[in-house]
């Protein structure tokens, strides 16, 4: 395992720690970070060994950043979410700006799947002429998710000077992840494809939302709402979700939609947020922005369930048919351990206390609020929706099971969608589906002949 650490960190800077980056040896780094485990130092850390497990942190970090499976669900969320957002936004300079940046994207993925070597940006600029983009837009977006060899290096021996225990997890992966395209002699490369999957997905929406433009950040928090929204259709049916901000006239916080299902009211806040931190710690989670918006996301589901009554007899609705109460927080991105007994005993119990919610009445409750990302939602949604399952039920069952064994919500999902046999993904409309199918025919009008995800 030492050796295998000690090949890492000598294929950047060598002895001499000025040897040039390749995109090469990036790639065979990042793989090895990837795909590396050590059954005879797991035996060992089963023993204890402080040393040892604070060294596997490290390699877990990389693993949790760098073990991301992309597929069709992103690709549809992405072009879903991107033409929501250009609907709230009509007086973009550049008309359906998002949604041209996703289809770019979603082919410079397709490109890159398709090879195991570099692309050439001429060629790479020439396939993306012919499918019709401006070359301008192509060359600003692949301004924004790459960056050169030269800058991978000098920004690594930066980090490398600065860091109190230099790690190649804590210097690298977290560059791959800001900008996952790597440019050598005009050849684009990409050294971890997923992780372009995961910029596609998640990363250009959130970096696009950061900046001073408040009126784009209204857009982005409304659109991952209407989308939310559109699941939770496909979860109840429209005719059964409520937005609250309509039907709740109180002052109190408030959630933002009821779905009622049955003898089950599903209360629903969304927020636009997910972890940003290139070291995942606890400190560094408990800290974070993300964190403190998911307090008040549950805190803003409990305020709206105490109201329940109140508000099913707004909606025509008889208050004594619900049985069941389920509150949940839908993040646009994963925030690592937001469920597990440490956050909510350490952190989430005290922080709603500091803020005057009967949080002992609120954890003996066998569904305590729940914090799910995006793609664990849109697994719940499926598996609801067409395998039958009970909504309630599941989040009782993933509430009441170890959390150490099972993982948070997107592992929980996935294994109960695999023992299901599978199920069916259709959240996107018609016209997101559409837009999908016509991103493929240019695609092979360009001449690139797209890979499938699955």
């Amino acid at each position: 395992m030492i050796a295998h650490l000690w090949e890492a960190c000598c294929a950047y800077y060598n002895f001499d720690k000025e040897a040039d980056f390749t995109a090469d040896l990036l790639s065979k780094t990042v793989n090895l970070w990837h795909e590396y485990e050590d059954p005879v130092l797991e035996f060992h850390l089963r023993q204890e060994n402080p040393s040892l497990l604070e060294f596997m942190f490290d390699v877990h970090r990389a693993q949790l950043e760098l073990q991301y499976h992309p597929g069709h669900v992103h690709l549809g969320r992405s072009i879903c979410f991107a033409r929501l957002v250009d609907s709230l936004l009509p007086d973009q300079e550049t008309p359906n700006q998002f949604k041209i940046a996703v289809e770019i994207l979603c082919t410079l993925w397709a490109g890159f799947e398709k090879r195991s070597t570099g692309i050439p940006r001429g060629e790479l600029l020439n396939i993306l002429r012919r499918m019709g983009y401006a070359e301008s837009s192509a060359t600003a977006i692949l301004s924004q998710c790459s960056r050169s060899v030269e800058q991978f290096g000098s920004e690594y021996r930066r980090r490398l000077k600065d860091a109190p225990r230099p790690t190649l997890w804590r210097q690298m992966v977290p560059q791959l992840v800001d900008g996952p395209i790597a440019e050598s002699g005009g050849v684009l490369y990409v050294p971890h494809p997923p992780l372009l999957f995961r910029w596609l997905a998640e990363k250009y929406f959130l970096d696009a939302s950061v900046g001073g433009n408040r009126k784009l950040k209204i857009a982005f928090g409304k659109a991952w709402e209407l989308y939310i929204k559109q699941l939770l259709g496909q979860l109840v049916g429209a005719e059964n979700v409520f937005d609250l901000n309509q039907v709740d006239e109180t002052e109190s916080e408030k959630a933002d939609f009821l779905a009622l299902s049955g003898q089950t009211a599903i209360v629903v806040e969304c927020k636009f947020t997910t972890l940003r931190c290139d070291y995942i710690s606890k400190a560094a989670v408990f800290g974070s922005t993300a964190v403190n918006d998911v307090v008040n996301g549950v805190g803003q589901t409990i305020s709206s369930a105490e109201r329940l009554s109140e508000i099913c007899k707004r909606v025509g609705r008889e208050p004594s048919a619900v049985k069941n109460v389920l509150r949940l927080v839908v993040a646009f991105g994963e925030i690592p351990g937001i469920n597990s007994p440490d956050f909510w005993s350490e952190y989430l119990l005290p922080q709603l206390e500091k803020r005057s919610f009967t949080v002992t009445r609120i954890d003996a409750q066998p569904t305590r609020p729940q914090v799910l990302c995006a793609l664990a939602f849109e697994g719940f949604v499926a598996l609801c929706s067409s395998a039958k399952a009970d909504p309630y039920a599941l989040v009782q069952e993933r509430v009441n099971s170890n959390y150490h064994v099972t993982g948070d919500w997107r592992q929980f999902m996935r294994a109960r969608i695999e023992a299901a046999g599978g199920c069916s993904w259709q959240f996107w409309n018609d016209e997101s589906n559409a837009l999908l199918t016509g991103l493929v025919d240019r695609m092979r009008k360009g001449g690139l002949e797209p890979k499938s995800a699955s």
